[in-house]
């Protein structure tokens, strides 16, 4: 009797199931999800950090608590944000979906 194969992905998301919360779903390593790049990623997880959400449900208490790490935030910097990620979306798009961070 031989054993199934199990990938690491496969294995870690088994763990993860069975030991955390869940997670919202999406897919790994979509340079959409990429916050290295984002400087509102940091701002968004300074604002929500010590709070407590205890299931996907109360998205709301999320989506009330997000807004306060990015409404210091000047509309120009903003803007300059979206052009950078523009930029990075052309450079996902031109080595055919493959991120490379800052190689491309």
């Amino acid at each position: 009797m031989t054993m199934p194969r199990l990938t690491c992905r496969f294995l870690s998301a088994a763990i993860l199931k069975k030991h955390c919360p869940p997670a919202v779903p999406h897919l790994p390593y979509s340079p959409d999800l990429n916050p290295t790049n984002l400087f509102m990623f940091s701002k968004l997880k300074h604002a929500l950090k010590g709070c407590c959400f205890h299931t996907i449900e109360k998205k709301g208490e999320i989506q009330d608590n997000g807004p306060r790490g990015l409404s210091g935030i000047q509309e120009s910097v903003f803007q300059k944000s979206f052009k950078k990620r523009s930029l990075i979306g052309n450079s996902v798009l031109k080595v055919e979906g493959i991120y490379l961070g800052n190689c491309a």
